[in-house]
């Protein structure tokens, strides 16, 4: 037995690769929509680079900051991090962020499967285009195309996000401001796979020439994103990301079912629906089969719950059978949304079920979320989270005394459950690092708080992101054998920028950081709060470097003009 299981590690790590990359952030103009902003690129591009390896396999990622002004950091939404804690990738909490002109290397094996996601954890940056799919291929998968005889005609990655016009550090000005009310700005629409459709005219007049001051753009014919399908008899698989930074979306194909297989990398047994609700940074891996049908084209809708998208509730897109280009004809499923988050509890994992002997041994954490109606800050507990200036994971290294009152202990190698109440009108998509939870229970909006209602612990769904509803409960359970610091927070960009964001802790000893990790003593050039380099001293600087500029050419000018009227004298 020992034999056979040390032959199949060889086998393992003899298929197992190391898989390098350079990414280089920078900035530039581009009009996914039509409209051009000011977004990030990865190596040059636009929403195009993204990973895909084996499970098995190793990331090595050097991520290098080339923006002029704004630090950032790169987090990997979904992945387990137990063994390798310094590669959390979030802000002031497990690094330094990387300054610009600087490095960091994310390196860490891979030790799951399914449909994950790469953005920046600083500020809000991500709203803005600075994001990537991760796909984890699993070859014991039978819908996965590297499994030697896949159950599907092919897959297709599509990556859904919510859009401004405008940047959205202006958007977070703007909240600050108190323009927008409740933290939310005004979305203008829906990209797929970084591409959407956007009527231009409205920016444009009778001449189709510039209208407004805040914004330029082609008004040239935009066309609808578009995705084919083979009309055979196997499924098409899609792996929906949304990425967005607050919008909750619904996701639907005209006339096709879904098949829901797993969610958040998670196999679930096998739920067919007309529509999933994908939470923010939430991931469905679902199967679409062809239908036998004389029409060649479907519209692929997202629409929305509460907030509208520019003038219209949702955003479109088209299926296509045998590559054909018409604009589909069309309608929507006839089913009411509210019906939808019910999903959350209806699926149920093929594994992953957790083992609890005695509830007496759960440890139990009481959340309240709350967001402030006259000025801009959420908080949890009522406290409204600020970053430490020395990333926690340091200082737990050095066996600092951590004094962020956002920081919560909790009992190592115990089962933690998290009771949390929402008793104010905004939802929050609630996301947990380093690994995922169970979700023994979540309550309908307008529920009120827990109070006792009964939980499911024979088979409930474990996934890293869950919304709670507004004036509502859930409650969630994980097994705290993690080592170094685990993040929580909103995934709305504005409500965890608000400060709803908190961090677990416990007593176990953190090993020492790997030897390329940055350790940086003099990082007093940073602000924590925005991303951004501190302005004030920068200008010092500058000013003293110009000052000593004017005063060696007035030096030089004066020595000049003496040397003259010497030789004038003589």
């Amino acid at each position: 037995m020992y034999l056979f299981l040390i032959f199949v590690f060889l086998i393992i790590e003899i298929n197992a690769v190391t898989i390098s990359k350079n990414w280089t952030i920078t900035q530039g103009l581009r009009n996914p929509d039509g409209v051009y902003k000011l977004v990030y690129l990865i190596n040059g591009k636009f929403l195009e680079e993204n990973l895909v390896v084996d499970n098995g396999d190793t990331i090595d990622l050097t991520v290098t900051n080339k923006l002029s002004l704004e630090t950032l950091s790169l987090h990997f939404h979904g992945i387990d991090q137990k063994t390798t804690v310094y590669m959390d990738g979030v802000s002031y909490v497990t690094q330094y962020p990387i300054i610009p002109g600087q490095s960091f290397r994310y390196y860490f094996d891979i030790t799951q499967s399914g449909t994950y996601w790469i953005h920046s954890h600083m500020s809000s940056q991500y709203s803005d285009g600075l994001f990537a799919s991760l796909i984890i291929r699993d070859t014991n998968d039978i819908y996965d195309l590297t499994n030697s005889q896949p159950l599907v005609q092919g897959e297709t990655v599509i990556i859904i996000n919510d859009w401004y016009h405008q940047l959205s550090v202006k958007q977070t000005v703007m909240l600050k401001d108190k323009i927008f009310p409740w933290y939310f700005p005004s979305y203008t629409n829906v990209l797929w796979n970084g591409q959407g459709y956007f009527n231009c005219s409205k920016y444009c007049d009778q001449n189709n020439q510039f209208e407004t001051q805040t914004q330029n753009y082609n008004c040239e014919t935009m066309k609808y994103p578009m995705f084919h399908i083979k009309n055979n008899v196997l499924p098409l698989r899609l792996r929906i990301i949304n990425a967005g930074g607050g919008l909750t979306l619904i996701f639907s194909i005209d006339s096709h079912s879904i098949i829901v297989i797993a969610v958040d990398g998670v196999q679930v047994e096998h739920f067919t629906t007309k529509r999933i609700l994908i939470y923010v940074g939430q991931r469905y891996d679902i199967l679409v089969y062809p239908l036998r049908s004389q029409i060649k084209t479907f519209w692929m809708r997202t629409n929305t719950l509460d907030y509208p998208i520019g003038d219209t509730e949702q955003s479109l897109a088209i299926l296509s059978y045998d590559n054909s280009t018409e604009i589909p004809g069309t309608t929507a499923w006839s089913i009411s949304s509210k019906n939808l988050s019910n999903l959350e509890t209806q699926l149920v994992p093929v594994s992953s079920v957790p083992k609890i002997i005695d509830l007496k041994d759960v440890y139990d954490v009481n959340l309240n979320f709350t967001c402030s109606y006259t000025e801009f800050s959420c908080a949890i507990n009522g406290v409204s989270y600020k970053p430490s200036f020395e990333p926690i994971i340091l200082q737990q290294y050095y066996e600092k005394e951590i004094t962020n009152p956002s920081v919560i202990k909790i009992p190592f190698n115990r089962y933690i459950r998290l009771i949390i109440n929402n008793p104010l009108g905004k939802s929050h998509s609630t996301h947990r690092h380093m690994r995922n939870f169970w979700i023994l229970g979540v309550g309908k909006a307008n529920d009120g708080n827990y109070n006792g209602q009964q939980l499911n612990y024979i088979n409930p769904v474990y996934r890293d992101t869950i919304q709670v509803n507004e004036h509502s409960w859930m409650v969630l359970l994980f097994y705290n054998d993690d080592i170094g610091p685990i993040t929580m927070h909103c995934h709305i960009s504005v409500h965890s920028e608000s400060g709803m964001f908190l961090i677990f802790v416990n007593d176990v000893k953190i090993p020492a950081p790997p030897n390329y990790y940055p350790i940086i003593s003099n990082f007093n050039d940073v602000s924590k709060t925005n991303g951004f380099l501190d302005l004030d001293k920068m200008s010092i600087i500058l000013l003293v470097i110009i000052f000593i500029l004017i005063l060696g050419i007035i030096m030089l000018l004066l020595l000049n003009r003496f040397k003259r009227a010497y030789e004038r004298l003589w």
